[in-house]
């Protein structure tokens, strides 16, 4: 059960009837097990990935495609749920289908692991995770702000709590000696991950039809739909922001405020341009860790002199997911984006910094196979893992702010962004491995610290101008500036 407390008891005009402890519905639980299900099989999969392809003959060049596979089916998929999600009556029939989709995808991973079977099934999967819009429309269906906060931060909680249990089964599974066991050979327990992990997607589904036979109540969005036509929503990145008092998390806000153009050093149709560049880098710069952090320190397939085992390595990830988690609670309770931004940017800076290998005192970095220190090592992927999320996170949400206080709100502006977010995603791991492969890993994170300083840089030249856009203050001569109505904000609900 949960007690929150409305603040509208407290006004005349809304007094009858309020319900203060409502119990929650069932298919809030069921949507929050089907949560940490499907997101557990992801996490598995994302740790265990390099090591199941190499042993099964494919390259590093491949595992970055697959990535880049991956963040191009979830792309697509999520604006392709988002649409449907106004014209199917049932949550459920649309989770059935995405998890469906998304099994199918296992089941090829792990029954066929060829070159092209991987980029597909892949594919795939990204597409599946689409749900993950459902999921979250489906849990956040509450007209009390108070209760949709609390809900919105225990699927935030639910996620990050996946990302730690995956781990921790990889780790289990992978110090179990199999080589005695009957019918698995000493290799093949990766191949126990990637069935457990379709397992789990299975037991997804099993779940949603649990689902669809307790609640047979109709979308939200296919009511308000058929109520009004007239919404007008842009999607960026999988969230949507609407421009009236019925849209997806949006806040009410009637301010009618003007925005001051003196102080600005670039227009503000250029300044957004390069604040999208901006994001797209960002993308890059994140991107390097996720590809070759475990192909750099793994000894199947590893080019370091660390030869972590799968077991050190899900160990690792433990830690680093509590970690993560931890800092993006705190991070919430920050409402300056800018700020965010900037600390999030200099974190991956500084850890990309101590990812390079240097020859001091020359301060130059080598391009040998010389490695450094592990504490060094993991303490720049602990500052890169930790930032490049609350840089994502942020970077979209001052976006929103931005676009919200243009003057004239452009669609181009928001299929822009969507689109810099999704070529960062597709690119990110091609030049992650390309470098690598071609050079040297020194090389590939020397790469990613010049772009995150690239992206400071960049920030600090458009800093004025945001904040001019931003800016509610009265202009010197209010006639020559057009008036703003900011009908609806932005909430940040989930951090994937």
């Amino acid at each position: 059960m949960e007690t929150y407390e409305n603040e509208n008891l407290l006004d005349d005009n809304h007094r009858n009837y309020q319900v203060v402890g409502k119990k929650t519905p069932r298919k809030y639980w069921i949507g929050l097990v089907i949560i940490l299900l499907s997101n557990i099989s992801l996490s598995i999969i994302s740790v265990s990935i390099w090591p199941y392809l190499h042993n099964n003959g494919i390259t590093i060049f491949f595992l970055a495609a697959a990535i880049s596979g991956f963040h191009t089916g979830s792309s697509v998929g999520r604006k392709f749920f988002s649409y449907y999600i106004e014209k199917t009556q049932s949550y459920w029939l649309l989770l059935f289908t995405s998890l469906s989709i998304t099994l199918i995808g296992d089941i090829l991973y792990a029954a066929y692991p060829s070159q092209s079977v991987v980029l597909i099934s892949r594919t795939l999967v990204g597409f599946g995770t689409g749900s993950q819009v459902v999921l979250q429309s489906l849990l956040t269906e509450a007209a009390d702000p108070i209760l949709l906060k609390t809900r919105i931060s225990n699927v935030s909680f639910f996620t990050s709590l996946a990302y730690i249990v995956g781990p921790a089964i990889i780790a289990a599974i992978s110090s179990i000696d199999l080589s005695n066991t009957p019918y698995i050979q000493t290799s093949n327990s990766l191949k126990v991950l990637v069935w457990f992990s379709a397992f789990l997607t299975f037991s997804s589904i099993a779940v949603t039809i649990i689902g669809k036979f307790i609640d047979n109540s109709i979308s939200k969005h296919y009511k308000s739909n058929l109520n009004s036509s007239n919404d007008n929503i842009y999607s960026i990145d999988g969230n949507e922001v609407n421009t009236n008092s019925n849209g997806y998390f949006g806040i009410k806000n009637n301010n009618v405020f003007r925005v001051s153009k003196r102080n600005c050093i670039i227009p503000a149709n250029i300044a957004i341009i390069l604040y999208g560049f901006t994001h797209y880098l960002i993308f890059n710069a994140g991107m390097v860790l996720e590809t070759l952090m475990i192909p750099y320190m793994i000894d199947v397939g590893g080019v370091s002199d660390y030869d972590w085992n799968l077991t050190k390595i899900a160990l690792f990830f433990i830690g680093l997911g509590v970690s993560c988690a931890i800092v993006l609670i705190l991070s919430k309770k920050i409402q300056d984006q800018t700020l965010l931004l900037f600390t999030s940017l200099v974190l991956m800076t500084v850890g990309y910094g101590f990812m390079v290998v240097w020859e001091f005192p020359n301060y130059k970095f080598t391009t040998g196979n010389i490695d450094p220190p592990l504490f060094r090592f993991l303490l720049g992927v602990t500052f890169v893992a930790i930032g490049f999320p609350i840089a994502v996170t942020s970077s979209i949400t001052l976006y929103f702010e931005i676009f919200s206080n243009l003057q004239q709100q452009k669609p181009f502006f928001s299929t822009y962004f969507q689109l810099a977010s999704n070529l960062g995603r597709l690119l990110g791991p091609i030049w992650a491995a390309l470098i690598f492969t071609e050079v040297n890993a020194n090389y590939s994170f020397l790469f990613a610290m010049i772009i995150c300083l690239v992206c400071l840089l960049l920030l600090l030249i458009l800093k004025k101008s945001i904040k001019s856009i931003n800016s509610n203050n009265q202009v010197y001569n209010p006639k020559n500036d057009p008036i703003i109505k900011m009908e609806d904000e932005y909430d940040e609900t989930n951090q994937f």
